[in-house]
């Protein structure tokens, strides 16, 4: 596995005029905070998946029991 790294130093863009998100409210991201807030969403929605998908495999599992 390679591991891609990152200067967190350097500043990008403003998010724009005004706008304001639901991660972060400072007026510069760099490159890697984009990626680092993105990585952590990406683990928060595969870990509701995965409870989802479990969830329903209980279910359907004691559906086919009870029947």
């Amino acid at each position: 596995m390679q591991v891609i790294t990152w200067n967190r130093s350097f500043k990008g863009v403003s998010n724009g005029e005004g706008a304001k998100d639901d991660f972060d409210s400072e007026d510069k991201e760099t490159h890697a905070t984009v990626l680092d807030k993105l990585l952590a969403w990406e683990k928060k929605l595969y870990e509701e998946v995965k409870v989802d998908v479990i969830f329903h495999f209980d279910i359907h599992t004691y559906i086919h029991l009870v029947s």
